[in-house]
């Protein structure tokens, strides 16, 4: 029996499992499908902005919108890859209020930078994609008193797009684990808060088209 086709073939196939193999794990950028990008935290699915011990909450509907700075992005934590360019928060008496009287985005403080994080899953069928925002600024009043929360590079927010197996982004959702820190305020003004809740579309800006993202 001549057993050298059969190695030969064997070869082959482990050639191709290495080559694909090597090539995921050089997979070293993401490629999104569109740079200018909106999201919306609508009424069923509020952006909501807490902290559980000191007793404040408020839950708005909001979007953002915002711009990559390239068409690919660069696995390498804590790089610039965007900026988000604007905030609208729905009026105050749509929102859900637990001991707050007043929140407001502050405007002022774009553009807030976003920046690479990290990844959810295992490649190369990521999950989702987590990113760092700096420069967020919230105002909230509470029990009298102005409480300004800033998220810096030290204490950023964090948010996760979420990932659909054919790389489509299926939502943003804030990282309820991360705390922005009190920038300004009196002794009522807890020491940092928290953020939570799904942006449930995320599209190209002025389209209806999801964003994709896929590894390259």
């Amino acid at each position: 029996m001549n057993l050298r086709p059969k190695a030969t073939y064997i070869g082959v196939a482990a050639g191709i499992v290495f080559l694909m193999a090597a090539h995921v794990a050089g997979a070293s950028r993401l490629s999104a499908s569109a740079r200018l990008v909106r999201a919306v935290w609508p009424e069923e699915s509020k952006l909501s902005f807490s902290n559980t011990a000191g007793g404040i909450e408020i839950a708005c509907a909001v979007t953002m919108e915002g711009s990559f700075h390239a068409s690919t992005i660069a696995k390498t934590t804590g790089s610039l890859v965007g900026y988000i360019t604007r905030a609208i928060q729905a009026p105050i008496e749509t929102c859900l209020k637990n001991n707050v009287t007043n929140v407001v985005v502050l405007t002022a403080s774009l553009p807030w930078h976003v920046r690479y994080d990290s990844f959810t899953g295992t490649l190369p069928s990521i999950t989702g994609i987590r990113f760092q925002t700096v420069g967020v600024a919230i105002l909230v009043t509470s029990f009298g008193a102005s409480c300004l929360y800033r998220s810096t590079a030290a204490s950023p927010a964090f948010g996760i797009a979420n990932r659909e197996a054919g790389g489509g982004i299926s939502g943003l959702q804030a990282d309820s684990a991360s705390e922005i820190p009190l920038a300004s305020g009196g002794f009522l003004c807890p020491a940092s808060a928290t953020h939570s809740g799904t942006a449930t579309r995320v599209t190209v800006l002025s389209e209806t088209s999801s964003i994709r993202v896929s590894l390259i």
